[in-house]
């Protein structure tokens, strides 16, 4: 697992928001009985403020306004490559019909590169979400945490369009964050 952390604001604490963020990954993986040590993937998060979530947000979802967290998810729900074996199909590109074919055929499959898979992008602006932690009486730590938690969900496949989405998502960020600790955020 590799986690790319972004910081673009003096807001934000660097050290502070590489541990949290390793913390929920750790604990969302844990979730889904995947081991973050084992899986080739990469997160990338945004650390910024209202401003630059502002204009992410007109750019890419047409919305002209700042808000606490947006989630770009790289794969369709049906396609995440977590706790899967391989999908590699290199022996297709070779004579041999050896599924463990180590002939000398150049391989062509993505999956094969020595980069690790991308599983999506988070951006969390600073002023919006210490507003609401104030507002909502939380820890700003609590409130990040809560935050990532419900933007690596949005990565794994879940969403809230549908209130049976919606609960079903809830229900999967109060457990997790229950394991850490902190209290259901939705009362």
């Amino acid at each position: 697992m590799n986690l790319a952390i972004t910081c673009e604001s003096d807001f934000w604490n660097e050290n502070t928001i590489n541990e949290i963020a390793d913390e929920c990954v750790r604990n969302v993986f844990n979730e889904f009985k995947l081991n973050p040590d084992e899986e080739d993937i990469e997160i990338c998060f945004l650390f910024t403020t209202d401003d630059e979530i502002q204009l992410i947000n007109r750019t890419y979802r047409g919305i002209d306004k700042a808000t606490n967290v947006l989630s770009f998810p790289a794969f369709a729900p049906d396609d995440i490559p977590l706790g899967k074996e391989s999908s590699c199909h290199c022996h297709e590109h070779c004579e041999c019909e050896d599924d463990h074919c180590e002939c000398d055929t150049e391989c062509e499959c993505e999956c094969c590169d020595d980069e690790p898979c991308v599983l999506g992008s988070i951006a969390v602006a600073y002023e919006t979400t210490a507003r609401e932690a104030e507002e909502q009486g939380k820890t700003f730590g609590d409130h990040l945490r809560h935050l990532i938690i419900h933007s690596l969900l949005h990565l794994l496949g879940y969403d809230h369009i549908d209130s049976e989405e919606a609960k079903r998502m809830e229900d999967k960020e109060i457990k997790i964050l229950k394991k850490m600790g902190i209290s259901d955020p939705y009362q």
